[in-house]
């Protein structure tokens, strides 16, 4: 006959198997019916909203050596550039100039600009 702690550690077992089959489950169902992140922030982070446009502060504008490189990936329209310090000044987002969020998790990403809801979007790729 078994001993009781034997019983304990297979009923233990069986319930751990069962909890990680229903956890395996459930995150499998999720993934594949909403996009993560859920929410997209307007502006990139550390960026102020002025009016309809997006000035960056500091500590979010990418260093000349990162944003030379990508200056053509740039010509959308309602970005401005500084062409002396090649410099982001401002983002319009009064209009959509954006062909997706795609398109935008693509341009921060390449430019180094960190942007909650867009540079981390898992539906892209």
């Amino acid at each position: 006959m078994f001993s009781f702690r034997v019983i304990v550690v297979i009923i233990a077992v069986i319930l751990l198997v069962g909890a990680l089959t229903l956890i395996g489950i459930t995150l499998s169902k999720k993934s594949k019916t909403n996009p993560f992140p859920e929410y997209q922030e307007n502006c990139p982070d550390f960026w102020t909203l002025k009016n309809t446009v997006c000035v960056p502060d500091a500590i979010n504008t990418p260093p000349p050596r990162n944003f030379t490189g990508a200056k053509a990936s740039v010509k959308h329209p309602g970005v401005i550039i500084d062409d002396k310090t090649n410099r982001i000044v401002s983002l319009d987002i009064s209009q959509d100039n954006w062909a997706s969020v795609c398109d935008k998790s693509k341009w921060s990403n390449i430019n180094g600009i960190l942007w909650d809801g867009v540079a981390n979007i898992n539906t892209c790729s």
